[in-house]
């Protein structure tokens, strides 16, 4: 398991020629700004991301909270986080259905149970890391919509109130997007 905490390097490393031909490209296109909301399935359960989009070239990068809306654990409670999700678009001459990779990092924090109330503050967070594939379709000049399927890994460090101690917990995950996003000047030409 411990090969798998420098994944993250590794597929930035992997993805690195692409980044390096999206720099070549032309620079006098602009920054695209845009909002994105998704619902998502991976291990942590059902969520929803909304966040602000900013897209030059063939990068897009979409930061913004995650709320999640299954309780994978019965005794935690409020399932809260972050997300951020890199897309990489190829160049293509049809920009009404593309393609993309992506790279998406989540970290989602809950209360642990605490039948004493006296926790410290410390909170349980998993974090996960997936990597994939996915359509992007244009139903008009300024809305898409998206769905990714990513593979990765996950770890997760529960607290324990009653050991006054932590558990980590890693693992191999999944994940499945369904999402829109509204880029405010429409989308440029590849």
């Amino acid at each position: 398991m411990r090969k798998l905490t420098y994944l993250p390097l590794y597929l930035l490393l992997l993805l690195s020629p692409f980044f390096v031909r999206a720099q070549e490209q032309a620079t006098n296109k602009k920054i695209i700004l845009g909002a994105s909301v998704n619902t998502g399935l991976s291990y942590t359960g059902f969520g929803i991301t909304a966040g602000v989009s900013a897209r030059r070239h063939n990068l897009e990068l979409v930061l913004g909270p995650k709320l999640s809306f299954t309780e994978t654990y019965r005794l935690t409670t409020g399932p809260w986080g972050a997300a951020a999700s890199l897309y990489f678009y190829p160049s293509i001459k049809n920009t009404r259905l593309q393609s993309f990779a992506n790279l998406d990092l989540q970290t989602l924090i809950r209360n642990p149970y605490c039948p004493d109330s006296n926790c410290d503050d410390n909170f349980s967070y998993t974090h996960e890391y997936t990597v994939g594939y996915g359509l992007s379709y244009g139903l008009n000049r300024n809305l898409s919509l998206f769905n990714a399927i990513n593979v990765g890994f996950y770890h997760e460090s529960l607290y324990n109130a009653s050991l006054r101690n932590r558990m980590h917990v890693r693992g191999l995950n999944t994940m499945v997007k369904l999402g829109l996003t509204y880029r405010f000047h429409g989308k440029e030409n590849l």
